[in-house]
């Protein structure tokens, strides 16, 4: 809900923000005519999405969420019908930080798969096929029935990374005994990065064929492949990419760079010093002042965000 409210958000409050340059401080009258020119869609765009939350809770997770937002949800939409702006608008716009409130403010990393969807924890029974493994090693892999690995159960633990849209890490278990894991992204579109997957391992096929032409006396042969792992799209807006264990991330390494910084700067000494920043925290620093400027905060979705106070932050 948090997301599509965003996008919904994000669609109409730059029209919002543009009655400060078009009408007079004053001039509600002139205000509220503009509004009602696009509140007939704002309104379609809440009910559709009101609708397509409306069907029976299948969850404890969907009946928890009924019980704490739906009269707040149908006060909005009766608020939204009836009341001229600005006094509709600010109704959306506090139903949009009080969700938000309510994501920040969540502190678990755990979830349970059968309170999150009881479909999955079944779905060894369907005879589905483990996604992926027919991409790992080019294609033709896994075209035999015998050679198909199936799921047969899912993890009961679900583990939800800290980040921005909170993907979570799942645990398949295959027919072969072996554990797959992935990450499951929602709200990102993944086709592009199957895309390039994909001619990682088309360029694979390639020097692999080059391997095999024969070389001049004396030419060591070399051998080049690139390491890739399978993305898996489930639609426009989710997909789920390989786990790729035993690796350490780029993120990772900058970080302990940072934290040596202190202690190898003169008169550091290792001992204790001043703790350094982290990137985020730097990076929000100095890109506070800058939305402030726009009367925007770091909380507002980050399509507004102006491109120019972006880039005058990592310059």
């Amino acid at each position: 809900w948090i997301h599509s409210l965003a996008h919904i958000y994000n669609t109409y409050v730059g029209h919002v923000n543009a009655f400060a340059t078009e009408f007079k401080p004053d001039d509600h009258e002139g205000k509220n005519n503009r509004f009602n020119s696009w509140r007939p869609q704002l309104l379609h765009d809440l009910e559709a999405l009101v609708a397509f939350t409306a069907r029976p809770p299948e969850t404890s997770y969907e009946r928890s969420f009924r019980r704490r937002f739906d009269l707040h949800i149908k006060s909005t939409l009766e608020v939204l019908r009836t009341r001229p702006y600005p006094e509709a608008w600010e109704k959306l716009k506090q139903l949009y930080h009080m969700l938000q409130a309510n994501m920040i403010r969540g502190t678990a990393m755990t979830l349970k798969m059968q309170t999150v969807s009881p479909v999955l924890c079944d779905i060894g029974r369907m005879r589905i096929s483990m996604p992926g493994l027919d991409e790992q090693d080019g294609y033709g892999a896994g075209d035999q029935e015998s050679d198909q690995v199936h799921i047969e159960s899912v993890e009961a633990t679900v583990y939800i990374l800290p980040t921005k849209t909170k993907p979570k890490k799942v645990a398949f278990y295959g027919s072969n005994g072996q554990r797959y894991t992935f990450l499951f992204k929602g709200l990102e579109d993944l086709h592009l990065d199957e895309r390039i997957m994909q001619f990682l391992s088309i360029s694979n096929a390639i020097m692999a064929c080059r391997r095999d032409q024969p070389r001049p006396q004396g030419c060591a042969a070399t051998y080049y492949r690139a390491h890739h792992y399978s993305v898996i799209p489930l639609g426009p807006q989710s997909g789920l990419i390989s786990w790729v264990d035993g690796v350490t991330p780029l993120f990772a390494l900058y970080k302990k760079w940072q934290q040596r910084q202190p202690a190898i700067a003169p008169g550091g000494g290792g001992g204790g010093g001043a703790p350094s920043h982290r990137f985020t925290d730097l990076f929000y620093n100095k890109l506070t002042p800058l939305l402030a400027k726009s009367g925007l905060s770091v909380n507002d979705p980050r399509r507004q965000w102006p491109i120019a106070a972006l880039r005058q932050v990592l310059s």
